[in-house]
């Protein structure tokens, strides 16, 4: 009896004994504790290893093969118990995704990939899971990265930890992402290692390089100012990027709707109506429908105070990320670049792998029906205990 007495004093204390995380940096860490990172972890462990040049070629001809896909997802799923034991040392990768075409830096590899993964987030919010991409933001390393490539990855790791609530990491990198805008010859020097082919492009690709910056982390300001409840802030951050926005190729509809919404925040009824008005409801897209008869209905109200209340639910962090993203994917499609990345063997293999990983996630997925929230079934009774003291 003395000794089950100690042992559950053991699992309650255990269970009561730390308070929920108060840092950000806490908060990021027992974020990323899941069963997504695990496996994605388990992934990078194979790269590193002995067999990573074949992990590398099977990743990428993955996106085009599902039982190869659902093969190697039954793998890793099943040995993810490797990548949580990665994630608890803070394990760093010594070689990447490129290991198969040489040795590339691994802290330019990994920025590369997260760039990669992040692209594939633009094309469907569901292909690389959250945590995974806030694992990836966390652990770059840009100061050894050249100017266009940090610069690119604090605007994306600026999103995605607005994205994700982190909000001081967000500023951060907002702030250097902001303030380290590469030259037109950084920008050139950055062609000729990622795509030569459009090195004579360079102008033209800096100003849509500048507008993505703008638009990212003018989009993690506002996603941040909603979290903190400060919608006519986020209104004010809005007019700041729309113009860039536009530029980069945002549908003209998702656009009007933004700038209602950031009038009708800020109480500009008659300028909310104006923007509203250059919207065709017919050719909107299913997601965007919701969001114009919401704006639509609050302007057609008396109550001013109702109409802002309205306006405050309109837009959310995630439909700002999502239009932040596919902006920049537009433009990158729009001018040519992916179609200069395509021809680069180091640029299209960081692409594919990244089409491989959201092909590995999505036969996971389907494999295992738990597949996002194994980590609960996966820790011990401590840990479970101390879940619930929490």
């Amino acid at each position: 009896m003395a000794k089950r007495a100690g042992l559950l004093i053991a699992l309650l204390v255990a269970g009561c004994g730390g308070d929920e995380p108060q840092t950000e940096q806490e908060r990021v860490a027992a974020r990323v504790d899941r069963a997504s990172v695990h496996f994605h972890l388990t992934l990078r462990a194979r790269l590193d290893g002995p067999q990573g040049e074949r992990w590398a070629r099977d990743l990428i001809a993955a996106r085009e093969d599902d039982a190869l896909a659902e093969r190697l997802a039954r793998e890793l799923f099943e040995d993810r118990a490797s990548g949580r034991q990665w994630l608890q040392d803070d394990r760093r990768p010594r070689h990447g995704v490129l290991r198969h075409l040489g040795a590339p830096d691994p802290a330019e590899d990994q920025a590369g990939f997260f760039l990669a993964l992040l692209d594939q987030d633009a094309l469907d919010d569901r292909r690389i899971p959250k945590q995974v991409l806030v694992y990836e933001a966390s652990r770059l390393d840009r100061s050894a990265l050249e100017p266009t490539l940090a610069a690119l990855t604090a605007a994306g790791r600026a999103l995605v930890m607005a994205r994700a609530g982190y909000c001081d990491a967000t500023e951060r990198d907002a702030s250097r992402a902001d303030g380290e805008i590469p030259t037109v010859e950084e920008t050139r020097a950055a062609l000729r290692r990622w795509m030569p082919s459009r090195e004579a492009d360079a102008e033209a690709l800096h100003e849509d390089l500048r507008r993505a910056i703008a638009v990212t982390t003018g989009a993690s300001r506002a996603c941040c100012a909603i979290r903190e409840g400060d919608h006519a802030a986020a209104a004010r951050s809005i007019e700041v990027w729309v113009d860039d926005a536009a530029a980069l190729g945002v549908s003209a509809s998702r656009v009007a709707i933004l700038r209602s919404w950031a009038a009708l925040a800020q109480g500009e009824r008659e300028a909310a109506r104006t923007h509203l008005e250059a919207v065709d409801p017919s050719a909107l897209e299913p997601e965007e429908r919701p969001r114009y008869r919401m704006v639509r209905d609050a302007l057609a109200s008396d109550d001013q105070q109702g109409a802002i209340d309205a306006a405050e639910q309109l837009v959310d962090r995630r439909w700002l990320s999502a239009l932040a993203l596919r902006g920049v994917h537009a433009a990158l499609v729009e001018d040519g670049a992916f179609e200069a990345l395509e021809a680069h063997p180091p640029s299209r293999a960081l692409l594919h792998a990244a089409a491989g990983h959201a092909a590995l996630t999505a036969a996971g997925r389907a494999v295992f029906p738990m597949f996002d929230q194994a980590h609960a079934m996966d820790r011990s009774l401590t840990e479970r205990l101390g879940e619930l003291f929490r």
